[in-house]
């Protein structure tokens, strides 16, 4: 049962005419103004230290695992990327190659119509 106000100033008052003042005031002044089953202990807080340092353990495991998903999918993603360049740069050459082909040939045969005429004309 919580001690009220009233009940706090009766045994200072009880204290008072017993030890004097000063000593009455001493010893109200230990006593907490709330329920004793409202202060911590030790106990109490190395509890709570223990839920705590468990629950950042938890986070931190947690943190742990989505680094390491991320850091997969990051990989995944620059091998993916990676090979995708890869094809994009081999189908730009293939390109470039058929179209140098084409022009070396009608280059080629171009030549070879001009000295066709001058051989026919000349001949």
């Amino acid at each position: 049962m919580p001690v009220t106000e009233s009940q706090r100033h009766q045994l200072y008052e009880a204290l008072k005419e017993q030890l004097g003042q000063p000593s009455a005031e001493t010893f109200m002044n230990l006593m907490p103004p709330t329920d004793w089953d409202t202060v911590a202990t030790k106990d109490d807080i190395a509890r709570l230290d223990d839920r705590l340092s468990a629950r950042i353990d938890g986070v931190a495991a947690e943190i742990a695992r989505l680094d390491d998903r991320l850091s997969a999918r990051i990989d995944a993603l620059e091998v993916t990327t990676g090979a995708h360049i890869d094809r994009a740069i081999a189908e730009s050459k293939t390109s470039m190659l058929k179209i140098l082909g084409t022009w070396l040939f009608a280059s080629q045969a171009a030549v070879v119509a001009t000295v066709a005429m001058i051989v026919a004309v000349a001949g």
